[in-house]
């Protein structure tokens, strides 16, 4: 089992934004596409902003942890 101070100092590690300029381009690129789009009153692609938390290492590294959790050894 984790202590709290592990699971504390590795979340400060993690940062909340993708790691490559990449990823950062893609998650800048749905924003952007989700403002222009909500701007001109089409509601529709703002669906994609529900794919922004799968780019965060740290959102992505909490879901492993509390499916590994789940997961019998």
């Amino acid at each position: 089992m984790k202590d709290a101070k592990d699971c504390q100092g590795g979340a400060l590690l993690r940062p909340w934004l993708p790691m490559s300029w990449v990823n950062r381009l893609i998650a800048l690129a749905v924003v952007a596409l989700g403002v222009q789009e909500a701007w001109i009153g089409n509601y529709h692609l703002l669906i994609w902003w529900l794919t922004l938390p799968f780019f965060s290492p740290r959102i992505m590294d909490e879901c492993a942890d509390a499916l590994g959790l789940l997961a019998p050894l």
